[in-house]
């Protein structure tokens, strides 16, 4: 049986903790304050609804639809968000801490100061999704897309990078301390003001990259391409150049 309710209804603080709503038809429903611990959510139609402060631990929201929703300070650790469609929803401030959005579509989300502690995006889309100043420690981007993404400011030195694509990513002083960047996409990238000591960005691409300012002391930038980067200011004290083309500007 198809579950669904009238458009703007207001279920704001209600308890529906384990309740099986797989499927339903809620969109545009307001859940604001609600508990949805354990519940399940696969499939279901939440499109512009509103779940601010709402509490989805543990919750299975895998193959739904919460595109143009908000889910500011929204709680949803350890919940299985595969396959989800987020596309523009707002999770500013929500905590995401061990959750598995793998293969979900997050284009121009609002993920800003948000916990993503130990979250799995692999292979999910991240286009023009703004991150500043989320946490990301141990946050698996394996395979991710991130293209036109914004970062600013955030820690990467923990996150699991393979496979990333950063291409036109806004990463200004993005601290990317001792990692191993050789399967990643820097190219037309800011990363100006960056932390890139001790990292292993041999053969890669960092052409049109702008890296002034970047601290790059200690980096492996062996056989690497900075055709036409911008390196004013920037630290290569003890780096490894060796058949690097350096032509940047």
């Amino acid at each position: 049986m198809e579950i669904a309710v009238k458009d703007g209804i207001d279920f704001g603080g209600i308890n529906l903790d384990g309740v099986d709503l797989s499927g339903a038809n809620l969109a545009g429903t307001k859940l604001d304050g609600a508990s949805l611990i354990n519940s399940n959510l696969s499939r279901t139609n939440l499109k512009g609804s509103s779940l601010n402060n709402a509490d989805m631990s543990r919750a299975n929201i895998s193959g739904s639809d919460l595109s143009h929703s908000s889910l500011i300070k929204a709680t949803l650790d350890y919940a299985d968000v595969r396959r989800t469609n987020l596309e523009q929803a707002c999770l500013k401030q929500a905590s995401l801490i061990e959750s598995v959005l793998i293969g979900s579509f997050l284009v121009g989300c609002d993920i800003r100061w948000s916990d993503l502690t130990n979250t799995k995006f692999n292979r999910a889309d991240l286009t023009e999704a703004d991150l500043t100043d989320a946490k990301m420690s141990g946050t698996d981007l394996t395979g991710t897309c991130l293209q036109k993404s914004c970062l600013r400011g955030n820690n990467l030195s923990s996150t699991i990078l393979d496979m990333t694509d950063f291409y036109k990513a806004d990463l200004r002083s993005v601290d990317f301390y001792g990692c191993c960047l050789v399967s990643i996409n820097l190219i037309r990238t800011n990363l100006s003001e960056a932390d890139l000591r001790g990292t292993n960005c041999s053969w890669m691409d960092f052409s049109h990259t702008n890296l002034s300012g970047a601290d790059l002391e200690d980096a492996d930038l062996e056989s690497t391409l900075l055709m036409d980067a911008y390196l004013e200011n920037a630290n290569l004290t003890n780096a490894y150049l060796y058949n690097s083309d350096i032509e940047g500007k």
